[in-house]
């Protein structure tokens, strides 16, 4: 009695009988909904109809289970045996090196390097970023740990990914082809190849492994594919980069950032499965097992989303990495073909002289919707084709500073939006593909075709000419990198 007197003084003033007598009402209660769960047909998901058999005992359809089932995984911590997509994918991945890449691919990895470090300059000082870089120095590491690139502080390894992740990410000038942004993953390899000391070869082994398990489309948005190639760089053997994987996939399949007016997620939205997916890679090589089959086990991904057969590499001639498109411009991927005519569009029609544009595209979505006509933040102004429209007729380009407040709430700017119409062209598909048709005031009009008149652009070509000559070249990337450093 003394104690319990104690346990009252000391607690919320419900002592320990007190406690028992709840907790035994809280588990007849949960039997007692149990029992009329089972009595409605309740249970669980592939329960039959109550319907009782002959017996009055089984069901009409009897569901039974007995002995036979022996275990022959032989994994770590006596883990489940891996589905075969995921030891597909952990098998390819740890071995594939640097040896087996072709010159063509080394040389688009050093392209895909370049172009990924000027993305990571043009967003070190955005707000969003520098609030991302906040989040990351709460954390010290006592163990594992990663540079915050041009912060000059060290932090965990999967809070460096995000705050990277966010930098490369936030101005929308990083790479676009099969799988997305592909590079968007790059910086939990940064963190890991840090951490392991990893040579420059094992790096970009894994860079490339995670391309092409992205063009995949392995699952979880940017994480599946980031908890691969950042476990590659931390030296997991299979049966932990399958923990990896499935760490990193199974909590963390994403939705979009949103449509209409943007926030600041738009900027951080891949930064975060990014991030996801390192700490799947990190608490794998700690030796935190995961559910063993998230694709083909009860409620995996395939279970979700149809099945999916998954071959590597996709294509035994050239891995996914070579189709990779790049960015002239910081804006919306769509844009970029109709941005290379803004020169030939201004040679054409002076701004005052224009009494209406009228652009035909492949999608209005997230890029011509109703908040995008009254861009108020950088994150709906970027993602605005009206407004990159028109404040390219006005400047003659588009770059970094299109995208200030004094830009995006310019009254010249939104003047000229009011003469813009946005229209879903017939048979217009693919990044880049649209139409863009100028009437002058003297009744002159003219049309200027993206892509070089196509309507359906090919994968991971984002330039208006049709030609593969006309992608960046190797001293397009390096111009590109000085610029942004300037």
């Amino acid at each position: 009695m003394k104690d319990e007197k104690h346990e009252k003084r000391k607690g919320s003033g419900m002592g320990r009988r007190d406690l028992m007598k709840l907790g035994a009402g809280v588990v007849a209660t949960a039997f007692t909904a149990s029992k009329a769960s089972a009595q409605r047909g309740g249970g669980g998901a592939g329960q039959p109809p109550a319907v009782a058999g002959p017996d009055g005992v089984s069901y009409a359809l009897p569901v039974r289970t007995r002995a036979g089932y022996v275990y022959e995984a032989n994994r770590e911590s006596n883990n489940g045996p891996m589905d075969d997509t995921s030891r597909t994918i952990v098998t390819w991945a740890n071995g594939f090196t640097y040896s087996k890449l072709t010159a063509a691919e080394k040389e688009m990895l050093n392209r895909i390097m370049l172009d990924y470090m000027a993305a990571l300059v043009s967003g070190f000082d955005e707000p969003s970023v520098r609030l991302a870089a906040s989040c990351a120095a709460q954390v010290a590491p006592r163990k594992l740990g990663c540079t915050v690139m041009g912060y000059g502080f060290s932090t965990s390894l999967e809070m460096g990914a995000f705050a990277n992740s966010a930098m490369g990410r936030h101005t929308d000038f990083n790479d676009l082809g099969p799988g997305g942004h592909t590079s968007d993953f790059i910086p939990a390899c940064f963190a890991a190849g840090e951490a392991m000391h990893s040579t420059g070869e094992e790096f970009l082994a894994a860079i490339a492994a995670g391309y092409e398990l992205s063009a995949a489309g392995i699952g979880g948005g940017e994480s599946a594919h980031t908890g691969v190639a950042a476990g590659k760089l931390l030296k997991l053997n299979d049966d932990r980069l399958a923990n990896a994987l499935t760490l990193a996939l199974t909590p963390h399949v994403t939705l979009n950032k949103g449509v209409g007016a943007m926030s600041m997620w738009k900027g951080l939205r891949s930064a975060e499965p990014v991030k996801c997916g390192m700490w799947g890679a990190v608490m794998a090589h700690e030796g935190i097992t995961g559910p063993p089959q998230p694709y083909e086990g009860r409620g995996g991904l395939w279970s979700r989303n149809g099945r999916k057969d998954i071959t590597l590499p996709l294509d035994p001639k050239a891995l996914a990495l070579m189709r990779m498109g790049f960015k002239r411009y910081p804006a919306e991927g769509s844009s970029q073909s109709t941005l290379d005519n803004i020169p030939e569009m201004r040679a054409s029609a002076k701004v005052d002289e224009i009494d209406r544009v009228e652009h035909w595209l492949g999608g209005l979505g997230e890029i011509a919707d109703a908040p995008k006509w009254d861009p108020h933040n950088r994150e709906t102004a970027d993602h605005s084709m009206p407004y990159i429209l028109a404040r390219a007729l006005i400047d003659g380009e588009i770059y970094l500073g299109s995208f200030t407040d004094a830009k995006f709430r310019d009254p010249q700017a939104l003047e000229l939006m009011k003469k813009i119409t946005m229209s879903q062209g017939v048979g217009f598909t693919g990044n880049g593909a649209a139409l863009t048709v100028i009437t002058k005031k003297n009744g002159e009009k003219k049309a200027f075709p993206a892509q070089g008149g196509r309507r359906r652009a090919p994968e991971g070509d984002l330039p208006s000419k049709p030609t593969a000559a006309h992608r960046l070249t190797m001293e397009e990337f390096v111009a590109k990198f000085n610029r942004a450093c300037q």
